[in-house]
């Protein structure tokens, strides 16, 4: 990784000479087929502790051969410690092109026309989600929660799924969005650490009337998480999603069965069965075929709980 540069202008005309990998936040390389300073495309990726280099190298390959003007832009959060959303709102606003590619680092293309079909539609709608998918065999035993909670997933991720909702199904893995149409909403920054700052942007999309369609062009998520490590992930996502409460009802399934158990008065009981629960579901989910019922009703418990 390169160091990160205080002036970004001076990086983009060195970028502009030489149309290779610059040093910015993690780094920059544009392509210029052209030597246009009109962009079509950036396309942004915030990196934490992951080796983007394969990702960046094949989505180079697929954008030169369509010959269009594009930039790729990193940017290090573990070195930036801005946070999910903050982070992508920083790379939004050093994008020059006129639409905006988020991806997550741990992304892999495994589709040879991921470009082209986002570009065939880009003038179907402001907003384009193409999902992801996952391997097909578990990788490793110490993965298999999070592994068997995507596969479950998985099953509904087509688009026809997706497009039944679009606004809850809206998601940061793989999306694209107009320049124009993100820089009027932009990622809320008081959601902090991991989880729902995608819900609360897809909320926001839904208050301002701004289309999304979602097509199949998805990616293949290999970044998964250890059993422990998902857990506390998913720990720290229910309270972001408690302190967003009112801006996320009717965004979240789990939401809506939260507030059921509310008006049952069963809250407070689910919340003590699982504080006096909570170590034998925690070694429940550490195991090789963890139950995603299991799973649900930990969810559940611990957002009452907190």
């Amino acid at each position: 990784m390169s160091i990160f540069a205080t002036k970004w202008e001076k990086i983009a005309l060195q970028a502009l000479k030489e149309p290779k990998t610059a040093p910015f936040g993690a780094s920059k390389s544009i392509g210029f087929p052209y030597l246009t300073l009109r962009m079509d495309i950036s396309i942004l990726i915030p990196v934490y502790r992951w080796d983007s280099s394969r990702l960046v190298a094949d989505l180079k390959k697929q954008a030169e051969a369509l010959h269009i003007s594009y930039e790729i832009i990193e940017a290090d959060d573990e070195r930036l410690q801005f946070g999910r959303a903050k982070v992508r709102n920083f790379l939004a606003s050093k994008a020059k092109g006129e639409l905006l590619l988020f991806i997550d680092c741990d992304a892999a293309v495994d589709n040879d026309e991921y470009l082209k079909r986002y570009l065939d539609v880009a003038d179907k709608a402001p907003v384009v989600c193409g999902g992801c998918h996952h391997a097909d065999k578990l990788p490793s035993p110490s993965v298999s929660l999070r592994w068997r909670y995507e596969k479950r997933a998985d099953k509904k991720r087509a688009a026809k799924y997706r497009n039944r909702h679009p606004y809850a199904q809206f998601s940061t893995f793989n999306f694209l969005i107009r320049h124009d149409v993100f820089s009027d909403i932009q990622f809320d920054e008081s959601c902090e650490g991991y989880g729902h700052e995608d819900t609360l942007f897809g909320a926001e999309l839904k208050e301002k009337k701004i289309p999304v369609l979602h097509i199949d062009n998805p990616l293949r998520h290999d970044g998964l998480e250890t059993n422990g490590r998902y857990l506390a992930k998913t720990r720290e996502a229910l309270r972001n999603l408690r302190r967003k409460q009112t801006e996320l009802t009717g965004f979240s399934p789990l939401l809506r069965t939260y507030h059921m158990l509310v008006r049952l008065g069963l809250d407070e009981r689910l919340a003590n069965f699982f504080e006096a629960h909570r170590d034998w579901f925690e070694k429940m989910m550490q195991k090789k075929n963890p139950s995603l019922f299991l799973f649900k009703i930990y969810k559940l418990g611990y957002y009452c709980h907190i």
